[in-house]
């Protein structure tokens, strides 16, 4: 199913931006995906701090403390 939302979104040529919060290896099943943002958590805090991020009120900095096999993701 998420597959599917992801495929007809991308086909209306907009730009799709994937959010995750506890960890991301779903992006090992979305190959098609250019923009991804993973919070790396479940709480509240990690909520926020996505959010901030989309609507630029902070920067997205950091790296992947995992691995994701099939992805550009490395573990830095």
């Amino acid at each position: 199913m998420r597959a599917q939302v992801l495929e007809a979104l991308q086909a209306r040529d907009e730009r799709v931006l994937v959010v995750a919060l506890p960890d991301p290896y779903e992006l090992a099943e979305m190959p098609n995906v250019t923009d991804y943002l993973c919070a790396f958590g479940q709480r509240w805090c990690s909520v926020e701090a996505a959010a901030a991020v989309l609507f630029g009120e902070a920067t997205a900095s950091g790296t992947s403390p995992v691995s994701v096999p099939g992805t550009g993701v490395r573990a830095g």
